[in-house]
C-alpha cells in the first residue's frame, strides 16, 4: 500500500495537524515502530503537540472523519 501523511490533532484546537512523517498504514500497526514523543506545532492556534504511535492518524482516515484538508 502506498505511504500517507501522518496527522495528529492539536490538543487546543482540535484541528487535524500534519506531522510531516509519510508512512504506510500497515506500519503503524508495526510493534517494531515506536514513533514516541515528537513534537508539532500546530499552524492554526500555536502550540506544541506532542505525539507519539497513539494519538496519529493517516491521512485517508482524517479526510473521512474531517472532509477535505487544506
Amino acid at each position: 500500500m502506498a505511504e500517507e501523511r501522518i496527522y495528529v490533532a492539536c490538543d487546543r484546537c482540535g484541528r487535524p495537524v500534519s506531522t510531516g512523517v509519510f508512512l504506510e498504514p500497515e506500519a503503524l500497526q508495526s510493534p517494531e515502530n515506536r514513533l514516541g514523543e515528537n513534537r508539532t506545532c500546530c499552524p492554526y492556534c500555536g502550540r506544541w503537540v506532542v505525539w507519539g504511535k497513539t494519538k496519529i492518524w493517516p491521512e485517508s482516515v482524517v479526510q473521512q472523519r474531517f472532509g477535505k484538508l487544506p
